[in-house]
């Protein structure tokens, strides 16, 4: 009995310390995007496909970033385009990683370094200095 319980304990704090190692980024899909970005803040987002191996090897920086930029005005999202399809078609994604970034009612492409540090720098100051484009719940949709 007490070792029924010693390994329920262990494995509840395991199966913890698996979702804790998720990170900070937020999972978007199809069905709660729109409130999510749309509802406020600044956005840096990832349109990626699970299989890409570009995709892989930015998801640890990716996740850091996420961790990183908790409690300020930047939100860090991901959207997996191999499930939310629409999500992925309305931003015309066609290639992976897709990086983006939404701020009062633009949407601005990220063409930087994929380290750490440029991503924030990106998030916080850089997309200042590229053009956006109009988006939001209420703007027409163009080809981005």
């Amino acid at each position: 009995m007490k070792a029924a319980l010693l390994f329920a304990v262990i494995f509840a704090l395991f199966f913890a310390q698996c979702l804790a190692d998720e990170g900070g980024a937020v999972v978007l899909t199809d069905a709660d995007f729109d409130a999510k970005v749309y509802g406020g803040g600044n956005w840096l987002l990832k349109f990626y496909a699970p299989w890409c191996g570009h995709c892989k090897r930015l998801a640890p920086t990716w996740e850091e970033l996420g961790t990183a930029t908790q409690g300020t005005e930047v939100h860090v999202g991901k959207v997996d385009c191999t499930t939310e399809k629409a999500t992925c078609a309305k931003f015309n994604v066609r290639g992976y990683p897709t990086v983006k970034f939404y701020a009062d009612g633009q949407l601005y492409d990220y063409k930087g370094d994929r380290s750490l540090d440029d991503l924030k720098r990106f998030a916080t100051e850089g997309y200042k200095a590229t053009t956006g484009t109009p988006n939001g719940p209420n703007s027409a949709q163009k080809e981005l």
